[in-house]
């Protein structure tokens, strides 16, 4: 794993961010999402995020994206505040929506990301999904909004997590997908440090 783990405020903490080294549960499918990497840097005055992502398509979902169901996935990220005695507070909670989609006339992959407009077309599925794998300096936050909120004797971290948007499947193919392990294409909670 590509995580650089800091020194802890105390031991709780330290268990907490160990948590992001490992998936949050076991997983009963072979087609979960897995983050490898992850970091969120400090670029100018805008924490910038960059993953890496490993998506394992179950042949069902194949069939469906070639059928012209396009897949959607939803990048979470959070930035919180631990704290010993309290639920750990929620500075920031951001969300990225990626589509993956097939046109057979073009016999071409298509991804799109809607929130920044970017958009781009492959020839092979694997070249489209490559795409989707790789974040690279996604801006989070401008600094100046986050680090007022930061409270220095607190410890602070990231999480993130990719979840499979089930819900904006076709409405017979959504029942199927909420029972079936083929279609459980998220990842678990990733955490880690998050130091200023």
């Amino acid at each position: 794993m590509a995580f650089t783990m800091h020194c802890c405020a105390n031991t709780k903490t330290a268990a907490l961010l160990l948590i992001g080294l490992a998936p949050l549960h076991g997983s009963a499918s072979p087609y979960t999402a897995e983050i490898s990497q992850a970091e969120l840097a400090l670029q100018g005055q805008h924490y910038l995020l960059s993953a890496q992502i490993h998506y394992r398509l179950s042949d069902r979902a194949i069939e469906a994206l070639k059928n012209g169901v396009p897949l959607y996935w939803t990048l979470l990220i959070n930035l919180k505040q631990h704290r010993p005695w309290l639920w750990d507070k929620t500075l920031l909670s951001q969300t990225h929506t990626y589509r993956i989609s097939y046109h057979a006339l073009l016999n071409q992959y298509r991804w799109v990301a809607p929130q920044t407009g970017q958009s781009q077309s492959f020839a092979t599925l694997s070249a489209a999904m490559e795409q989707m794998s790789n974040i690279r300096n996604l801006p989070i936050i401008d600094s100046r909004l986050i680090e007022p909120l930061i409270d220095s004797s607190q410890s602070h971290y990231a999480e993130l997590k990719i979840n499979f948007d089930g819900e904006r499947l076709p409405l017979p193919l959504r029942p199927i997908a909420a029972i079936d392990s083929q279609w459980a294409l998220s990842s678990t909670w990733t955490l880690w440090p998050l130091t200023k």
